[in-house]
């Protein structure tokens, strides 16, 4: 569910907005028959050039904008959708890493609508289905060369897995939204292996064992070829430097000695095995003929782009980062842990969230904690997280704030300052801190 604000000035963007703002109200649903409906109005632009999907629990998003920089040194056109926005709706379709502007994004939007109302005007699409459809029909418009999908919850009820990519790929699958998924990670592995078509390349991040034997025997019984990153590849990274903003991460292939060191604005030690995960996928297009055999993977698009609120080193003085999930918080527990210092700690959370188990995690490493609302109708009650930190982490100082500028400068001004819990709260941040769609480079 999105947070959105139809009360724009400009009238003609005023008007997706406020559809997409109705269709939140009409709750999520899961399932491809809607998304079937509208798309072959369309005449199923979701047909029209190369795709990458991209499922898992963490390092979706990395791994989809590092695959659309790469392909788009090969002068090709690269359309990516990813989900959910932090600051605006327009973050979500971007071509060539450029958010679509918002005169592109009203005359395509209603263009669209419009041709889908006339032929279902009872159809009544959820807020995901409505910008699904609209990222294949914008992206096919633009006559991309290749698009890179990430899938919004789970896999096989998504509504962008009614195409049928050249690639998937799985990244590391967890524990999360285990109320809808399920609740154990072979319920879950399956449903994110509902993306695998018949006689499709697949590419596995690192998994658990369980997982692993799921996506191998869902590849075999597809009748299609899957590459393991750690078959392929081997990386490891270096500390963070705070200064120039990057850190150096180690490239190896596997079975071979010889390693490279690149540098990357994206930071965090999840960066190893995402990069891994990429680059495999990279040797798998070369394979399957979707990308020059003579292509050399373009290291210097990791010192060209980020992907904000994923261990984002803010130019405020912030560490903003989106963890929301267990695996996400060990990696921030990791970075808390090398510091050897108190960590200031911004903080929201859903409950739908283990928020308690992710508080432990990061608990011991934190000084104070600033806990502020999130205008999200899944937002847990603040009260209920300061008493559990009181009880259980006494030594923490606690205090519940409103999220405004001020509380912000308040905090910036604090021992290593961190913004963590939420996709949300760190979109809700960003926005205040800078009120235009976040940049990829």
């Amino acid at each position: 569910m999105e947070r959105l604000n139809s009360n724009c000035k400009d009238e003609q963007y005023a008007g997706p907005l406020k559809i997409l703002a109705e269709a939140v109200h009409s709750g999520a649903k899961l399932g491809l028959e809607q998304t079937q409906k509208m798309l072959a109005v369309l005449n199923n632009p979701q047909d029209k050039c190369k795709s990458i999907q991209i499922a898992g629990t963490n390092g979706k998003g990395t791994c989809a904008v590092t695959l659309a920089a790469a392909l788009q040194t090969q002068q090709k056109k690269v359309g990516l959708f990813t989900s959910p926005h932090l600051a605006h709706i327009r973050e979500r379709f971007r071509i060539n890493l450029g958010a679509i502007s918002e005169e592109e994004f009203s005359y395509h939007f209603m263009n669209m609508y419009i041709k889908i109302k006339k032929e279902l005007p009872d159809l009544s699409p959820s807020f995901f289905e409505w910008t699904t459809v609209f990222a294949f029909y914008y992206f096919a418009q633009r006559n991309c060369d290749f698009i890179v999908m990430e899938v919004g919850l789970g896999g096989r009820l998504d509504a962008t897995n009614i195409m049928h990519a050249n690639a998937a790929i799985i990244t590391r699958v967890g524990m999360d939204h285990v109320n809808i998924l399920g609740d154990t990670l072979e319920k879950i592995t399956h449903e994110k292996c509902g993306i695998i078509k018949r006689g499709q390349v697949t590419i596995s991040g690192k998994q658990e064992s369980s997982a692993s034997k799921i996506i191998e025997e869902t590849v075999t019984k597809n009748n299609g070829k899957l590459y393991k990153s750690k078959d392929y590849f081997s990386c490891t990274v270096g500390l963070i430097d705070p200064v120039k903003e990057e850190q150096i991460i180690h490239v190896k292939s596997i079975g071979i000695s010889t390693e490279i060191l690149v540098k990357s604005r994206l930071l965090g030690s999840h960066i190893a095995e995402n990069l891994e995960t990429v680059l495999t996928t990279w040797f798998a297009l070369q394979e399957a003929g979707l990308i020059s055999k003579c292509s050399q993977f373009p290291f210097e698009v990791l010192q060209e782009i980020q992907w904000p609120a994923r261990m984002q080193l803010h130019p405020s003085g912030l560490l903003i980062d989106a963890a929301h999930n267990l695996d996400g918080m060990k990696i921030l527990a990791e970075y808390f842990k090398s510091l050897d210092a108190p960590v200031s700690l911004l903080y929201s959370s859903l409950y739908t969230k283990d928020w308690v188990a992710m508080l432990n995690l990061i608990g011991p490493f934190l000084h104070e904690v600033t806990l502020v609302p999130i205008a999200h109708h899944h937002c847990e009650d603040l009260n209920k997280i300061r008493k559990y930190l009181n009880k259980h982490f006494p030594n923490i100082l606690v205090e519940q704030q409103p999220l405004n500028k001020e509380i912000i400068k308040r905090h910036v001004q604090k021992k290593n300052p961190t913004v963590a819990g939420s996709l949300y709260l760190a979109g809700d941040v960003l926005k205040l801190l800078d009120p235009a769609p976040v940049k990829l480079k």
